[in-house]
């Protein structure tokens, strides 16, 4: 080490000394060292000790690495900065960086610069090696391919953003391709994030994405090094399988994530390498997710295909997996619609103002303060979920059609509130009844309900069921939740396919799927074969059970809670078709091999048998234990299948829910297409009739109940029974 001044260059205390190196050496656990002049390293400075660097205005420029495997705050008074040479040819690992080293080291700038200067190209700033600790307070810091970095090394490194501007001319702020576990609380980072696996939580700061010297993704897909991707922040999954595990927990509660180069997106998640991975993301609270780019999405989960590759190279790619990419968003704003992401009982709008287009998602509290202040011509598109709209603005009036609301100038007064989705399934009245001559044209009326609670003209998918019996149906409802779907009756009629097939024409997007339950004894060849137009994915087995285990695979009914119901009978499985979770029809001799193997692989959450023991028999409840969670199941079962009705209401919705769907409590076909349009209201499915109705009135007074949506005709559930219910 040289200094580069004759004079003394740094102190501790009171002495001075005429190198850095000296001054560290003296230095005590507490103490501070403080920079009297610029000056220089050329021989690598390793600090064992709790000490505070002060630049107090200096320079310090290194040609080798500062190296602490104790505690090392950095800090300045006056403009003070920190020069890391990087003209060295050798590997990146032996250039200059300040570099936190173990499981003990932790480094944390508060003050003062940092910034990367040289030819060397794989030039970082911040190295944690080994277990490290890197925070950022406050400062600058200015790299070549990376601010912080924990690349070709071991452990579970620790990074803490709170403050300061990181920025990186050539690469991502924040580069880790190994386990990391990463706070970020402030600050800005320009050239975004790039994760591999580990733990993080983002709850503020704005994160940039590069601007140049990107990489284009699909020549990146099977590669675990350096990528530049054109994302704020982006994740490359199932590139390799760390020692400690490689598994991704990101959640994010705050923050601005921006992409404005026209390539990438806010947030991307890259599920397209050649290892298993599970990278779960939650987005929530006030986070703001943008880009530019026309052909991405402000959040996205991107396949092979995605990225256009087609064929992977052997050896590479998640054509050999399946994939684990899971995400719930809650909150936030977005540039474009996140809704196929949002978790359910969140509120998704699109609130166009002027030339200002932009999807909110919350609570409905969270909703209404985004739209309190809504101006003449701004449109309101409810894209998922039930909200009461307040419009504060004076002079106003607020119209509503087809999910959308839309403000304009008609003066009314103020303080207008309307209610989106319920508004479009009962318009003034409290009570709207779906009843066609027969059951296939009842399962069209709710159809058509459906798509007005969901706002939208077609559906990406449509569901297909034989309406001559109810396993398939009741077991399609939780796919009829995951694909935003109607549940269709069909019989082997030609009358009736030729209706069905004119309703999926004007109903169904060009590229659309149906899907059809059951096998050709269920819905006809003839019927498939006439949908030739159209992508079609039939599902069945040789038996109702097997048919279950296929719809159940294609709803990806992984990490759910499991509701148990019997295959013999379709009372409490029509009560559970509302509850939106997976359903698992099960014969009361036991369970089946091919029911054991699928349990086996579907990490259940939490069993739920509906139904008492005569008809979910307790050797059921016993061979389940074993799949649960906890190791224990819950029954959930009244006297009758009134009351068990009752129960699962109770259980599985909100105490204080406004509205309930009725069905017919002694036959199934009215009731089957009932389960998804309950499930988009978040609405019980009650059973009743002329003998049921007490129950349901005493849920309904204790649930607060307002409204009712009542499928059949009044033969089946009179009016004077619903006058009882909903009082």
């Amino acid at each position: 080490m040289t200094a580069s001044a004759a004079r003394n260059v740094a102190k501790t205390g009171d002495t001075e000394y005429a190198t850095l190196d000296a001054a560290v050496a003296a230095a005590q656990d507490g103490d501070t060292v403080t920079l009297l002049a610029s000056t220089s390293i050329d021989e690598n400075v390793i600090i064992q000790k709790n000490i505070t660097l002060n630049l107090a205005g200096q320079t310090l420029l290194a040609n080798a690495n500062l190296q602490a495997e104790g505690q090392l705050n950095i800090t300045d008074t006056n403009g003070g900065k920190i020069i890391l040479q990087q003209d060295k040819t050798q590997n990146n690992n032996d250039s200059a960086s300040i570099i936190s080293k173990g499981t003990d080291a932790k480094i944390t700038l508060d003050k003062g610069s940092v910034m990367v200067i040289g030819s060397f190209r794989t030039g970082y700033a911040f190295y944690a090696r080994d277990g490290g600790t890197i925070v950022i307070n406050g400062g600058t810091v200015d790299a070549q391919d990376a601010a912080l970095t924990g690349n070709n090394t071991t452990g579970d490194m620790n990074f803490e953003v709170n403050g300061g501007v990181l920025t990186a001319k050539q690469g991502p702020a924040i580069y880790m391709p190994g386990q990391i576990s990463l706070k970020i609380t402030g600050g800005t980072l320009n050239g975004g994030i790039s994760l591999r696996m580990g733990h993080v939580v983002i709850s503020g700061g704005t994160i940039n994405a590069a601007t140049d010297n990107l990489d284009d993704p699909k020549d990146y897909y099977a590669y675990s090094g350096n990528a530049w991707l054109p994302d704020a922040l982006y994740v490359f999954g199932g590139t390799y399988t760390s020692a400690s595990g490689n598994d991704l927990e990101l959640q994010i509660t705050g923050g601005t994530f921006n992409c404005e180069n026209g390539k990438g997106s806010g947030i991307a998640i890259y599920d397209i390498g050649k290892t298993a991975q599970k990278m779960n993301t939650s987005i929530s609270g006030n986070t703001v997710v943008k880009t530019n780019a026309k052909s991405r999405d402000a959040y996205q989960i991107l396949s092979l295909s995605d990225i256009g590759v087609d064929n992977p190279k052997t050896g590479y790619g998640n054509a050999e997996y399946t994939g684990k990419a899971e995400s719930s968003i809650s909150g936030g704003t977005f540039s474009t619609s996140p809704v196929k992401y949002v978790a359910d009982g969140k509120v998704a709008i699109k609130f166009t103002s002027g030339q200002n287009e932009n999807y909110y998602v919350g609570t409905e509290k969270e909703i209404q303060a985004i739209v309190k202040d809504a101006k003449a011509n701004d449109a309101i598109d409810v894209l998922k979920g039930s909200v009461n709209l307040k419009i504060t603005t004076g002079g106003v009036k607020v119209t509503n059609s087809g999910g959308t609301v839309t403000v304009n100038d008609e003066a009314v007064k103020q303080n207008d509130t309307i209610t989106t989705a319920d508004r479009d399934i009962f318009g003034d009245t409290t009570v709207v009844r779906y009843a066609g001559a027969t059951r296939y044209d009842t399962a069209l009326e709710t159809a058509d309900a459906l798509k007005r609670s969901l706002g939208v003209d077609k559906f990406n998918n449509i569901i297909i069921a034989d309406g001559n019996n109810y396993p398939d149906a009741l077991a399609g409802s939780y796919l009829a939740k995951v694909k935003k779907a109607p549940l269709i009756l069909v019989d082997r009629s030609i009358a009736s396919e030729n209706t069905i097939c004119e309703y999926i024409d004007a109903n169904l997007t060009d590229k659309g799927t149906v899907y059809l339950l059951g096998g050709k004894n269920a819905i006809t060849q003839r019927f498939e074969k006439s949908l030739e137009n159209n992508k079609v994915v039939r599902l069945a087995g040789n038996t109702r059970y097997e048919t279950n285990l296929k719809i159940l695979e294609e709803a990806n009914a992984a990490k759910q809670d499991l509701l148990v119901c019997t295959g013999e009978g379709f009372a409490d499985s029509l009560s559970a078709s509302a509850v939106g979770e997976p359903i698992l029809l099960v014969d009361n001799s036991g369970l089946l091999d091919n029911q054991t193997k699928y349990l086996k692989k579907a990490d259940v959450k939490d069993v739920y048998l509906i139904g008492g023991s005569d008809v979910v028999k307790s050797k059921i409840a016993t061979a389940m234990k074993e799949y649960d969670q906890d190791g224990k199941v819950e029954r959930i079962a009244g006297d009758n299948r009134y009351k068990t009705s009752v129960a699962v209401a109770q259980k599985f919705f909100s105490d204080k829910n406004d509205t309930v769907v009725l069905a017919y409590a002694m036959n199934f076909p009215d009731g089957l297409a009932g389960g998804p349009l309950a499930m988009s209201l978040d609405s019980p499915l009650l059973l009743v009739d002329e003998s049921g109705v007490q129950d349901a009135a005493d849920y309904a007074k204790t649930a607060g109940v307002q409204k009712a949506v009542v499928l059949g005709g009044e033969k089946l559930i009179s009016n004077t029974s619903v006058a009882k219910i909903i009082q």
